[in-house]
């Protein structure tokens, strides 16, 4: 039977690659077989554990983990027992050789908040309480997320007093490092907009975005509250640009270099078009309210280029949004931009949805995606521009929330891969731009999906080393996984 399986896969594997084109024969794609997803709430890639690929689906009640092989064949489901079927999964993490959940469940008037870990097998092998608090407490689920070495997880909710409550788990140690409540003044979780991020060494940021005031046409500053659960250190200034006004915002930290990376698009007034990037490039210690950004100017060689291809001239970049910040090793940034629009496709005369139609169409998107070229912009350390390329590519989708896409960027020491689906639609193909230091770029074609049944999902991919990359399909309530090995 296992003889006969991974017959199957080969076949499988070399029907794939003979529709690559000659300049990239040395891929090996991978396709697993299909899993129902109809009465699924979601799905997570746990990634690779010791030499076992799984996935957690979540369909309410039941929680399953499928385990798939080497060569992708599905050899397990296994479904999670937990101390209530009405447990909710907050976050899930796969590590070298295990993997982790952390959930919560109500018993009476509590909240238990709780870890596992299983092995490859899907044997438990750890359980830890993390906390217990009054339900009356929360007025929300917790959210997660993760620092970038995957070595600490942030999780975070809201009291009746509005105060954040926060915990920090650290997956190497086994144990909270960190279980507070933060007040933070003149904050208003209903009317501010807020994030947060978690650094390697565990600093805690919260960017808080102010209600813009429409009356004033006002969107000039942004907040910044840390703090370091190692000294109990904290801080917080409000970085203003004076004169300008902020359309966007992107906030990320150098873990190498220790330094904060908070940026965005300006322009002199509201509505209008965008001058370039402002950028906060600093420690977090040496920010304060006197911390004034840098200015970075879109160059005239950029305008050309991007007005060649642009009917309306004066507003060229009204719907570049930054996408990504890179991060390089000598402490300079690459910053992407992709164009992105929508458009609602709802009339102003269309009836109204009754109850009986919760479900139809009529209740869906009705909004049609864009997304387009993207543009790559290298700065040095001293912020100075090194290179700019406009990748070009062409997707547009209709009530899908644009989940098939933008693209995937594959990080290597040598290179970067910008990985994403030509068309949205089944019968497509994949491109990719390989992109050296020195902005040298080279455009492929990788794949065809055509008599696959595939519709990749590039903005959920995982990359599992530097040269694998896990992708995830969605088709007609079918998920598959797709494994490119360069």
């Amino acid at each position: 039977m296992r003889t006969e399986g991974r017959f199957i896969h080969t076949m499988r594997q070399l029907c794939i690659c003979m529709l690559f084109l000659p300049a990239l024969s040395a891929q090996e794609v991978s396709l697993s077989s299909e899993l129902n997803i109809r009465n699924y709430f979601s799905y997570e890639l746990l990634g690779k554990v010791e030499d076992r690929y799984m996935i957690l689906r979540d369909k309410g009640f039941v929680k399953e983990v499928d385990v798939f092989n080497e060569y992708l064949e599905h050899t397990a489901t296994a479904e999670l027992y937990l101390e209530q079927k009405r447990a909710d999964l907050i976050h899930s993490i796969g590590l070298d050789s295990v993997f982790q959940i952390i959930y919560s469940y109500v018993e009476r008037d509590s909240v238990y908040v709780k870890m596992r870990r299983y092995d490859s097998r899907v044997q438990l092998v750890d359980s830890t309480l993390l906390r217990v608090m009054e339900k009356t407490q929360l007025k929300k689920r917790f959210g997660a997320l993760t620092s970038e070495d995957s070595k600490r997880i942030l999780l975070h909710n809201l009291n009746k007093d509005n105060q954040l409550v926060m915990m920090v788990y650290d997956n190497d140690v086994g144990e909270l490092l960190w279980n507070y409540g933060l007040i933070i003044k003149d904050f208003s979780p209903r009317l501010d907009k807020y994030d947060f991020l978690l650094t390697n060494d565990g600093q805690l940021l919260i960017t808080i975005e102010p209600q813009r005031d429409f009356n004033k046409k006002d969107n000039s500053s942004v907040r910044l509250v840390y703090y370091d659960f190692r000294s109990a250190a904290a801080g917080a200034s409000t970085i203003q640009l004076e004169g300008y006004v902020r359309r966007d915002l992107f906030v990320d930290f150098d873990n190498l270099n220790k330094k904060l990376i908070l940026m965005g698009t300006y322009s002199e007034k509201f509505g209008k078009e965008p001058l370039g990037f402002y950028l906060v490039h600093e420690p977090l210690e040496n920010i304060t309210d006197d911390t004034k950004p840098e200015y970075l100017t879109f160059s005239k060689n950029l305008i050309d280029k991007v007005s060649q291809s642009k009917k309306k001239k004066s507003k060229i970049f009204q719907n570049f949004w930054i996408k990504d910040i890179i991060k390089r090793q000598d402490g300079g940034l690459i910053v992407m931009m992709e164009l992105y629009r929508e458009f609602s496709r709802r009339s102003s005369y269309s009836p109204g949805v009754g109850r009986s139609d919760f479900n139809s169409a009529a209740r869906r998107g009705w909004v049609d995606y864009y997304n387009e070229d993207v543009i790559v912009s290298s700065y040095n350390p001293q912020h100075e521009l090194d290179w700019t390329k406009i990748l070009y590519k062409k997707q547009f989708s209709q009530d899908d929330e644009a989940i098939f896409s933008s693209y995937f960027v594959m990080k290597t020491p040598s290179r970067l891969r910008l990985v994403y689906n030509d068309e949205i639609k089944k019968n497509s193909t994949v491109s990719e731009y390989i992109m050296d230091p020195t902005g040298r770029v080279k455009r492929n074609s990788l794949l065809s999906t055509s008599n696959l049944e595939l519709k990749l999902r590039f903005r959920d991919a995982m990359q599992l080393s530097n040269n694998e990359l896990l992708v995830p399909s969605e088709s007609s309530y079918s998920l598959s996984l797709v494994k490119i090995t360069y």
